[in-house]
């Protein structure tokens, strides 16, 4: 995977990191096409691969986010 323009290696490695993380848990999770997701901490790195991941498989998702 090539290191995006203008990344530390420590800011590369997090992208990777935070979309396998999401991915476990919604496979973990049995996320399906018409199920219904909540996503906790959405403006995270897991919490948006995890959004965008699952409207790849269909599903209907909630998030929660907090401004504190």
């Amino acid at each position: 995977m090539p290191l995006p323009k203008g990344f530390s290696y420590v800011q590369g490695a997090a992208i990777p990191e935070a979309w396998l993380t999401a991915f476990q848990l919604l496979r973990f999770a049995k996320v399906e096409q018409g199920r219904n997701i909540v996503v906790y901490a959405g403006a995270s790195g897991v919490g948006t691969a995890a959004i965008q991941i699952c409207k790849l498989m269909g599903a209907n998702v909630w998030s929660v986010v907090s401004t504190e």
